[in-house]
Order: C-alpha cells, then sequence, then structure tokens
C-alpha cells in the first residue's frame, strides 16, 4: 500500500506523481500534458443575479435548435470571460484561523498525530509546527 499525504501533493506533485508511477508499475519519467493545471475548483459567485442570468442563458442554448450557441460562446471565450468575472477562487474567502485556536487543535490531535507516524513510520513534524 502506498500513502500519499496531501502536503507532499502541495510540496512537489510531480514527485509524488512519480512515486506513485512507480508503485503501480507505469513508467516514473511519464509526465502528463495537463500536470499543473487545476481541475474542478471551488468558487462562489460575486452576483447571485448574474449567475442565474447565466444559467438561464444555458437553459435556453440547451434546446435542440440552440444548442450551437452555448458551444459558440465557449469558442469565442465568454465563458470564461464570465468566470473571471463573476467567479471567486473560495480558497481566498477562507480566513487564517486564529493562532489560539491552532494551539488547541495541535494539543487535541497530538495523539492521532503520534499514531499515525508510527503506522507510516515517517516524521509529520510539520503538523505540529
Amino acid at each position: 500500500m502506498l500513502i500519499v499525504l496531501k502536503d507532499e501533493i502541495d510540496v512537489n506533485p510531480l514527485g509524488v506523481a512519480r512515486s506513485v508511477y512507480g508503485f503501480i508499475g507505469v513508467d516514473p519519467e511519464y509526465v502528463p500534458a495537463n500536470s499543473s493545471a487545476r481541475f474542478n475548483p471551488s468558487y462562489v459567485n460575486r452576483s447571485d443575479a448574474l449567475r442565474a442570468g447565466k444559467d438561464r442563458l444555458y437553459s435556453i442554448s440547451r434546446t435542440p435548435w440552440l444548442q450551437w450557441t452555448w458551444k459558440l460562446a465557449s469558442t469565442m471565450g465568454i465563458r470564461s470571460m464570465y468566470r473571471r468575472i463573476n467567479q471567486l477562487d473560495s480558497s481566498d474567502l477562507i480566513p487564517e484561523p486564529r493562532p489560539d485556536t491552532l494551539e488547541k487543535m495541535k494539543r487535541a490531535f497530538a495523539p492521532e498525530i503520534d499514531e499515525l507516524e508510527e503506522l507510516l513510520g515517517r516524521s509529520l513534524d510539520a503538523w505540529r509546527n
């Protein structure tokens, strides 16, 4: 069994990918074309009214004689322009936890971190700092 931590992916995604490839028997030198792309990002809308308007237009464009309009909007860059105008990355809106909250969580989860370190056979000191 190969255990990969999200922290490792954040720090070295290609290195983690290569170790996974090696583990499953794929050439570890393989680099996928979209290895730096972010898929399915979480976002929030700046304007619910604008989102509702876009949703109405999308519904209308799904009728058989208008399906080409949505593809045309994408080709012309209108859909990506809408995303830039109306969508915010939700991670930008999540506030940093207060220092005292972090300390309480570190103390509360210390036994579990100790146990996980033992099971994995590696240090999780970054989770304590």
